[in-house]
């Protein structure tokens, strides 16, 4: 009996490791669309550098799935969160540029719309 259950438990275990790899990688492609879809929205898009500049890996350590989401155009940053403005003469004005975060904000949006996917994946696996 408690052989059974332990051996059924295994399956669960190895189905719902599988369950996460798979959706770290979906996760990641959502938000790169995400991404380039809200840099098209907030019209950031000139030579389309930034836009194809962003990427999502996925990094597997043990049981943890960690997905690093980045912009490896070299003036991300500064459409990002924004940068300090000087003059011509190299006087700061006390002011900055308006921060896009696009990033950020692609990061919450892949969170609500991976969520449901998460909870169907593993709700039908801890079913059976």
């Amino acid at each position: 009996m408690f052989e059974d259950m332990h051996k059924r438990f295994q399956e669960r275990r190895k189905q719902v490791e599988n369950a996460f790899e798979d959706i770290g990688d979906e996760t990641a492609k959502i938000f790169v669309n995400e991404a380039k879809s809200r840099t098209e929205r907030k019209k950031l898009v000139d030579t389309g550098n930034y836009k194809r500049s962003w990427r999502a890996q996925v990094n597997k350590k043990g049981l943890q799935t960690e997905i690093e989401c980045i912009n490896e155009a070299e003036y991300a940053s500064h459409l990002e969160y924004g940068h300090r403005i000087v003059t011509r003469t190299g006087q700061d004005t006390g002011r900055k540029t308006q921060a896009q975060l696009v990033g950020r904000d692609s990061v919450k949006k892949t969170l609500a719309k991976i969520k449901p996917l998460v909870n169907d994946i593993i709700g039908g696996i801890l079913r059976k």
